[in-house]
């Protein structure tokens, strides 16, 4: 979080995006909430929503709860372009805070509508998303040219890194605790703004 707060205000790239990722039952609903709420996010950002996504991601639920929160006004109309409309003119040069909870789709297309709307805020708007889902590292995640934090700390499900990995530029803290990964992918080399690995009780890492 203190990586957020402290870089936004003059990193260059318009979102920073955090991926907390592991099997259910490890908190990570609360630690984003914990986030969410923090005294300090609501002092530094203009905006800050979180909307809970599950197995169904429907662009529209999710684009109606963010525009709810951030106007404190409900929205009847299930007109997704109007509604993005509106969205992405409350965000115009507003620094937010969004958390994507329980994320579980892996469709760039969905996505690519998402984020299309997000890309208005301003310089140094941050999204938290959580997801216990393998695909959503190997697919969605890597399509997030601009995340600084990936951490996958005791995700026993990963035994290799995707290839693409190497496609986050941006990325500086990447966890590997206790995870099951057997090798790093080549493509780690391409990292070249990465500051910090963590492999600590990687047993199986030669």
């Amino acid at each position: 979080m203190n990586m957020f707060l402290s870089e936004s205000s003059t990193n260059q790239n318009n979102i920073g995006v955090l991926a907390i990722v592991g099997m259910g039952g490890v908190e990570k609903t609360k630690l984003a909430q914990l986030a969410h709420n923090d005294e300090n996010v609501h002092k530094h950002f203009d905006l800050t929503s979180r909307a809970c996504v599950s197995e169904d991601f429907d662009v529209l639920r999710v684009t109606k709860a963010f525009l709810e929160s951030v106007t404190k006004t409900p929205w009847e109309t299930d007109n997704i372009e109007l509604l993005r409309v509106e969205l992405k003119k409350n965000l115009r040069d507003k620094r937010f805070f969004f958390v994507l909870d329980d994320l579980w789709n892996d469709k760039y297309s969905d996505w690519d509508e998402l984020v299309s709307l997000l890309i208005s805020g301003k310089t140094g708007s941050s999204v938290i998303i959580t997801t216990c889902h393998r695909k959503v590292v190997d697919d969605v995640l890597p399509t997030f040219g601009r995340l600084r934090v990936l951490s996958l700390s005791r995700y026993r499900n990963i035994t290799t890194l995707p290839e693409t990995i190497g496609n986050l530029l941006q990325l500086r803290y990447l966890n590997l605790t206790d995870t099951e990964i057997t090798r790093l992918s080549d493509t780690i080399c391409n990292l070249y703004y990465l500051q910090t690995l963590i492999l600590s009780c990687c047993s199986k890492l030669t």
